[in-house]
């Protein structure tokens, strides 16, 4: 008499085809993850955003008064450069 060894002394989980089910079903979930990711916004900083800041002014507005800290140590406002054109770069550090 030969031995075989049947499919069926296998574990449940350790079936050629439960473990393929698994890593599909885990695949397909990371995919979809990644995809909201990508293509949700966090937040409402546009137009049809309504996250925490909805009062932002419109484009081509007036901005508002504001007063930043500087790298040196000392305070810069809006206020110091009217009748200039000025630049306001801003970096977000993330979310959170």
């Amino acid at each position: 008499m030969s031995r075989k060894k049947r499919r069926t002394d296998r574990s449940w989980w350790r079936k050629q085809g439960v473990v393929r089910r698994a890593a599909f079903s885990g695949s397909l979930v990371a995919a979809v993850v990644l995809v909201i990711w990508i293509f949700v916004p966090f937040g409402g900083s546009g137009e049809g955003g309504g996250g925490a800041m909805s009062d932002n002014p419109a484009t081509g507005a007036e901005a508002p008064a504001f007063t930043l800290p500087t790298a040196a140590g000392g305070e810069v406002s809006l206020t110091d450069h009217l009748g200039q054109n000025a630049v306001l770069l801003y970096f977000n550090e993330g979310v959170g």
